[in-house]
């Protein structure tokens, strides 16, 4: 039985705490930001693949071929986002200039604040035709 269209059973808070591990990250409540960069410093890709085994427990099988087959550091940030939206979080992503490279940022935020963010960037205006 599948919840959604890429798990066949829902991962648990142990699971996501294990994979949150190999990002570097201690648990959601982390604020810290990290780039691709640093997942790749901290040896991301090798770790994950310690828990890959587990990781395909979850997936249903035409998942697994897609998003846990020869890995990237892309491939690491989809997988993280797919986990954090089951638990309720997202991953806030923004552009940052540092010594004159332009990388992407990543954090671990809950939806409520995603919903916050939408309903103050919704603005109104007037339109009148005479």
């Amino acid at each position: 039985m599948t919840i959604n269209q890429l798990f066949k059973k829902t991962p648990t808070l142990d699971i996501l705490n294990s994979l949150l591990n190999t990002y570097g990250i201690k648990s959601l409540k982390d604020t810290n930001t990290f780039s691709k960069k640093d997942l790749e410093n901290y040896g991301t890709l090798q770790k994950i693949k310690i828990i890959l085994p587990v990781l395909n427990d979850f997936y249903l099988p035409c998942k697994q071929k897609v998003y846990l087959k020869n890995l990237t550091t892309k491939k690491l940030i989809t997988i993280l986002r797919q986990f954090l939206r089951i638990f309720k979080y997202y991953l806030y992503s923004k552009e940052k200039y540092i010594k004159n490279e332009k990388i992407i940022v990543y954090q671990i935020l809950p939806m409520e604040k995603k919903i916050i963010e939408k309903k103050n960037k919704q603005g109104g205006c007037t339109i009148s035709f005479d």
